[in-house]
């Protein structure tokens, strides 16, 4: 056609499709452009694992192969240089991941977020985590500050690489600043705040106790001692620089919501067994470490090897080394010792005078230095006027930072004393240490430096030998045993050093052939906590793994796996059959509308043998009658006569405290604190019918295939921040049926949902198993992948496997691909 002819043409269709046209040309084009575009940036971020790159900074070259998910074996001339190596691999797969946590470490988070991480950044330059790295680094030994160079170097070699960052960063506009070894420092200081919960509850014993009696807060804090009731006598005047959390339980939710800190109970389960139970003629020895539910997991699976250096297992995102894994000769898993480092001092201070505060010494002196929080405007960036600086006064103590300034604390003034805060802190060294450790006493002595969070360390070696040891820095109280708030105004009520790591507690080659911890209480002649996690898990584990051993059955790795899947709870099971008890008078409650969905509830609880299986009815049937229940039971608002309102917030936090044993042990008693025993069987049946009530309201049906636990209780992988914006969600955010409870030793924490059925909100963040006579045998497993990338094949590869509990070997024959990485110097 000529040039008029297509004019003409043009107008013609211009005429008779102007909407689609248009259509066409302003919106559909400029996205797909937009998407291709899109695509090519993803696609360009994902970094290659093969071939060969030239880096500043490497000695000599590093070679790594990689298996099918994703895991490295890397292997260097140096220890050195392959610490550099893990640094740029951690980079060029986590480096969103590593970004969020610098940046929350150093208060940050509002240049990224704006106005709704304010909070979280004001809590964290508080607490000063990046400024009590600086103060620990001179603790540390040359090896440890050459293991941390070097892993930064390998850092900032991926940065000053050339290779495209990911969508993140350019979404948010931030170029990453050099990583630095006291980024590493204080983001395991963060992770020991993840496992530090102690001060929130010191806080929360003191609310309930205005309100409840010692005997009924028992039920809640079981492993208390005698409760005591020290409130201060003289509440200040002194003005906080900014309350911003309205209790100690909104920051600790707030934490846990938004930047996944925190959570109760979060530990871990770890064993070993000796090679006479096993296959193998080998020990065994298994971890699953649990943490807040997000992706990626903090850890990141790899083998290093160097001059002295041979190991695998798991890496923490942010520092060198393996912090769970074996060697050569030993092996060694972790699980939290829930021991309590962190005491809340109550300060006498003087009104109009926020510089100083009482002791029977004298003045004691408050530091007071200024932060700046800058943050981001909101989006659209033109719309809005820019947000002017927060100009934050930190106050800090001989003791530690004042923490009320942030916290609503009813008008006290508290000071935290917390060992991660400490000028000396040899953390890092430990676990480095421990890489290197080739007997029981060479690994005692790695974990002797060990100070905060406190962990229960497993142990198997190559000749078959087993043990445990506690380690950490615990303090020796001045005054109390650290549940009740302390006061300030005697520095002999302050902590008197740490107790010798020679008195905590320590098994080797015990007579049964196996150690099992799972967060439970474990005998020891000095004091570590007073909040353990329920026995359930632990028992559990026992019981297993002591029935296979009376049936002569060896065990194997996979054993070990489908332990650590394991989904029963003999606890609730126990209780169940209690509540059952009171089925007549619970079918007499229902409404001729509920009756035969009660009956056929009933029927199947009858024949439940405790399993939180994904198809289970039954298991949805105990969980809702056990939430009625607690809700009613332990009904703390008219527990007294007072009329008082205990904050939200916290009597859910306390409910969430209480266990089967907890239940059982009221519901067995004629003298309980909470109901007499008539009326304790009036609130079991009528909290039945409440929850089939719970049960039809939320899935609209009395059908009991729509009651199967895995409908109502569901785990989501989110990718922070893309999973927050709605158009993306679907690709970055991944939602599935979960098995397991919160009891179970596949642990399930869960908090409920708006709309339908409960959110797992913590549980295995990894699994590993390692048989000390086969490495070939042992195995590893990541909740979705090894990758941040969502372009990478290793994003969430191994998600099915993770959720049918098998492991993926941790050194596969089979090579998917590899890559050298030499000197930029050498051609």
């Amino acid at each position: 056609m000529t040039d008029n002819q297509d004019d003409l043409f043009s107008v013609k269709l211009n005429r008779r499709f102007p909407i689609l046209l248009r259509t066409v040309v302003f919106i559909v084009l400029p996205l797909l452009a937009l998407m291709l575009y899109g695509r090519y940036v993803y696609i360009s971020s994902v970094p290659s694992e093969q071939g060969q790159l030239q880096l500043s900074g490497l000695k000599q070259a590093v070679d790594i192969q990689f298996d099918e998910h994703g895991k490295p074996a890397v292997t260097a001339a140096s220890d050195l240089d392959a610490y550099f190596a893990q640094g740029y691999l951690h980079a060029s797969a986590r480096l969103w991941q590593m970004e969020l946590q610098r940046r929350m470490v150093q208060g940050r988070l509002a240049e990224l977020f704006g106005q709704g991480a304010v909070s979280t950044d004001i809590w964290m330059r508080v607490l000063g985590l990046r400024r009590a790295a600086q103060s620990s680094w001179q603790s540390l030994n040359d090896d440890t500050k050459a293991a941390l160079q070097a892993y930064s170097d390998g850092v900032n070699a991926y940065l000053t690489s050339g290779h495209p960052l990911g969508p993140e960063f350019a979404a948010f506009d931030v170029e990453p600043a050099p990583w630095q070894p006291l980024d590493s420092l204080a983001w395991q200081k963060s992770f020991a705040l993840s496992l530090g919960l102690n001060m929130y509850d010191e806080i929360n014993r003191v609310k309930a106790l205005e309100h409840i009696s010692a005997e009924q807060l028992a039920s809640f804090y079981p492993f208390d001692p005698a409760q005591a009731t020290m409130i201060a006598e003289h509440p200040t005047d002194s003005t906080p620089a900014t309350t911003v959390f309205a209790n100690w339980q909104a920051l600790a939710d707030t934490l846990r919501r938004d930047w996944q800190v925190g959570g109760l109970y979060v530990g871990s389960n770890t064993w070993a067994i000796s090679g006479k139970y096993s296959q193998s003629g080998g020990a065994l020895l298994a971890n699953d470490p649990h943490l807040s539910v997000q992706h990626p997991s903090l850890w990141y699976a790899i083998a290093l090897k160097g001059d002295r250096l041979n190991v695998h297992g798991m890496s923490l995102v942010g520092l060198p080394g393996v912090m769970l894994g074996a060697n050569e000769h030993i092996a060694w898993g972790a699980a939290s010792l829930m021991s309590d480092q962190q005491d809340l001092f109550v300060l006498d201070t003087i009104k109009g005078d926020s510089g100083h505060y009482r002791t029977k010494n004298g003045l004691a002196e408050i530091v007071i230095r200024e932060e700046q929080i800058n943050i981001k405007r909101q989006s659209p960036e033109f719309l809005y006027n820019a947000y002017k600086p927060i100009k934050l006064k930190v106050r800090e103590t001989a003791i530690g930072p004042i923490v009320s300034d942030v916290v609503d604390s009813g008008g006290l003034t508290l000071a935290l004393r917390w060992s991660a805060l400490d000028k000396i802190d040899k953390t890092v060294q430990s676990l480095l240490s421990l890489q290197y450790a080739d007997d029981w006493q060479s690994f005692r002595q790695a974990l002797s430096t060990f100070k905060n969070p406190g962990m229960n360390f497993s142990y198997a070696d190559k000749k078959g030998n087993i043990g445990s040891q506690a380690a950490a820095k615990l303090p020796q109280r001045g005054f109390g045993v650290g549940v009740d708030l302390t006061k300030a105004d005697d520095p002999a009520h302050y902590w008197q050093g740490y107790v010798p790591f020679e008195q905590l507690p320590s098994r080797y080659n015990p007579p049964s052939g196996m150690i099992v911890n799972a967060n439970n209480a474990i005998a020891s002649e000095v004091a570590i906590s007073h909040e353990w996690a329920p026995n359930t898990r632990a028992k559990r584990i026992e019981q297993v793994l002591r029935e296979a051993v009376t049936q002569g059955k060896k065990l194997s790795v996979d054993d070990m796996a489908r332990l650590q899947n394991d989904v029963v709870d003999n606890a609730a099971l126990k209780l169940s059959k209690v509540l059952l008890v009171q089925k007549d008078k619970a079918l007499a409650l229902l409404s001729k509308e509920q009756n035969d969905s009660g009956e056929q509830a009933l029927a199947a609880l009858a024949k439940w043998q405790g399993d939180y299986s994904i198809d289970s009815s039954a298991a949805s049937v105990y969980f809702y009658w056990r939430g009625e229940l607690i809700k009613q039971l332990f009904d703390i608002s008219n527990s007294n006569e007072s009329g008082f309102t205990l904050a939200a917030n916290v009597e859910r936090a306390l409910l969430a405290r209480v266990d089967e044993t907890a239940i059982l042990k009221v519901l067995q008693s004629s003298q309980n604190p909470w109901c007499a025993a008539k009326q304790c069987d009036e609130i079991v049946a009528q909290s039945f019918v409440d929850a089939i009530a719970q049960l039809k309201k939320e899935t609209r049906s009395y059908d009991l295939d729509d009651w199967r636990w895995g409908e109502l209780h569901q785990v989501e992988y989110r990718y922070r921040p893309f999973s927050e914006v709605k158009l993306l969600e679907p690709w970055y955010s991944h939602r599935q049926g979960a098995a397991g409870g919160a009891n179970t030793v596949n642990a399930a924490n869960s908090a409920k949902l708006e709309d339908i059925g409960y959110l797992q909100t913590f549980g295995a963040a990894m699994r590993a198993v390692y048989d000390l006579a086969d490495d070939s045998q042992g195995g590893y497993r990541l909740p979705m992948g090894q990758s941040g990338h969502i372009m990478s094949a290793n994003y969430d590869d191994q998600l099915e496997g993770f959720r049918a509990g098998t492991l993926t070997p941790f050194n596969a024959n089979n090579v998917a691909s590899q890559l050298t990485l030499v000197p930029k110097e050498m051609r």
